[in-house]
């Protein structure tokens, strides 16, 4: 009610009198003592806010033309509440008869009201209510907002799902996000505006299988995890196989680890080819059965499109030749294929790929640990003559009690090519004779273009940072892990322990990160040195070599492969 129209019920008093009433006096029409008492907001809530900034309004109280000051105002809400969670607020009225309202508002709302209700002294209440008005959501907020995706079929629309909230928790809506995407292949996605949950679909496709990760950049930036397109040519629930008839030209499809134990449940399987279109999770699989065995190896081929195999566990103390494959002939090939998480131990011969390998093992990688008695290698127990490893790597962990251990490869009787490890290598037991490596423990075979940054611990002789003990060809390559014996043996080097008929050319060791000042084969490099090429004369930095960041964190050779890897 406004103070002209009070003003106005008091004039009429004074013309008329009803009922016997007495009529007011000079002293209570001056007084207002018979007046109402009345209130009206003179500071109105804007009519929108934004989550967390403050509600500010004002009533005046009176009767009369007069303030009332001294009574206490109640200010409540009505479809929200204040941001500690209040429903309602106290302000006493001020000499002037202004009270007043500064408080947070957090909750997004739609035609919130303010109501103010004040008490008179016979116990009646008078109430005035505001105008209605919004709280409106605030910025994203990376902390609030999310997005998710799923596995999909190539070619297919897949959808991620994106929720836009505040700080407060607050959805956004009518809010286009916009998506980037990062992963293999020609990746296209599009979001819908959020609706009134914060919520919004973006539809994304792919051409190529692969893993593909996702980040909002508008208006928020956050990161999800990554899903994957896998090819839609592989029955998940296919027995064997997913798809194909085993043949060079039509692999056996495997995109399960039912399929991937099927291999070695017949004879038939050893030589046939396989595909891999999409990641193996072999960590719920507890009795794995390693592919193939010296009797019978596995003769076939396996690409893995660079799909991951991952979460191998053997536990098999007592037994040899011990690996996702026990062993691979001389006609099998593997490409192409992660192995991630592997935890394997037994006795002889064990790798997270073979515990003896005999054919073609090129583009596979491995992380993880084994551990053994002797020949243990993180990708490969043994390499047999015929045994060709290339563009390959590792890194982890590997330990023996006995000695014949490499990061890569536990002893090598074939050839070793652009590969690398990083993989830390120990031997725990005494030992005269460790052969111990950074990436192979005993050579025999050849070694070319090929480094190490792992760091070595072990007891003995015959220890070096990239190979214990080279009988054959070693040629440009490099260590620069730590070689740590007791004792300070002989057969210790930075590089080799013990090179054979001038076995190691064109090879170089880290004086400094592996804390060794001699070699009987290579030659010493400082740190800095490593990163300038002129300090390699005869390595190939056109096609095989590229100055990088290692493992290790430090500038130096890397292998161009890595690149490709990488992206």
């Amino acid at each position: 009610m406004s103070r002209q129209f009070s003003a106005l019920i008091a004039s009429s008093l004074l013309l008329f009198h009803c009922g016997g009433s007495e009529p007011p006096t000079e002293e209570n029409q001056e007084t207002g003592e018979d007046s109402a008492l009345l209130m009206e907001f003179v500071q109105q809530p804007p009519e929108q806010l934004i989550a967390g900034e403050l509600l500010d309004a004002s009533v005046s109280v009176y009767r009369g033309e007069e303030p009332v000051a001294g009574v206490e105002v109640l200010f409540s809400l009505q479809g929200l509440h204040f941001g500690d969670g209040e429903d309602s607020d106290t302000s006493v009225v001020e000499a002037d008869g202004i009270a007043g309202i500064s408080r947070s508002l957090r909750q997004a709302t739609r035609g919130a009201v303010l109501l103010a209700t004040v008490e008179d002294e016979d116990g009646s209440e008078v109430t005035v209510t505001s105008r209605p008005f919004d709280v409106v959501a605030a910025d994203a907020d990376a902390g609030e907002s999310f997005i998710e995706g799923a596995d999909g079929f190539v070619g297919d629309e897949v959808v991620v799902d994106v929720g836009l909230f505040d700080r407060f928790g607050n959805p956004l809506q009518g809010v286009a996000p916009t998506i980037e995407l990062t992963g293999v292949g020609e990746l296209v996605g599009e979001c819908s505006g959020s609706d009134e949950a914060g919520l919004s679909t973006c539809i994304v496709t792919s051409d190529t299988a692969g893993e593909t990760s996702p980040t909002l950049v508008d208006p928020v930036n956050v990161t999800g995890d990554p899903f994957w397109f896998v090819s839609p040519d592989c029955d998940r629930n296919g027995v064997p196989f997913g798809g194909g008839d085993g043949s060079h030209d039509n692999p056996y499809a495997i995109c399960s680890e039912i399929h991937l134990q099927a291999i070695g449940t017949s004879s038939d399987y050893l030589a046939a080819s396989f595909e891999l279109h999409d990641n193996v999770d072999l960590s719920s699989v507890a009795s794995f059965q390693p592919i193939g065995d010296e009797e019978a190896p596995f003769e076939g081929s396996i690409h893995g499109n660079r799909w991951t195999i991952g979460g191998l566990q053997l536990h098999r103390p007592d037994d040899h030749y011990v690996g996702l494959f026990g062993v691979i002939g001389s006609a099998g090939t593997v490409t192409a294929l992660h192995l991630a998480d592997v935890m394997i131990h037994g006795q002889h011969s064990l790798g997270a790929l073979a515990g003896g390998n005999h054919g073609t093992v090129v583009d596979v990688h491995a992380t993880g640990s084994v551990q053994g008695l002797s020949g243990v290698g993180l990708l490969l127990g043994n390499v047999y003559e015929t045994g060709i490893v290339e563009a390959s790597s590792s890194m982890g962990t590997v330990e023996t009690s006995f000695g014949g251990i490499g990061g890569l490869v536990g002893s090598n009787y074939g050839t070793v090519r652009e590969a690398f490890s990083s993989a830390s290598v120990n031997v725990s037991g005494e030992s005269n004779s460790s052969l111990a490596g950074g990436l192979i423990g005993g050579n025999s075979g050849e070694v070319y273009d090929s480094y190490a940054t792992g760091d070595i611990t072990a007891e003995g002789q015959n220890v070096g940072g990239l190979t214990g003990r080279a009988w054959t060809t070693v040629a440009r390559s490099y260590s620069t892990g730590t070689v740590e014996v007791p004792g300070n043996p002989d057969d210790v080097g930075g590089f080799v322990g013990l090179p054979h008929f001038g076995a190691v050319e064109d090879c170089y060791w880290d004086v400094e990160s592996s804390g060794r000042d001699h070699d009987r084969g290579a030659d010493p490099l400082e740190t800095a040195d490593f990163s300038d090429m002129a300090n390699f004369p005869g390595w190939d930095f056109d096609n095989v070599w590229i100055i990088g960041t290692a493992p290790d964190g430090v500038t130096r050779p890397i292998l161009r492969w890595q690149l490709e890897t990488e992206d």
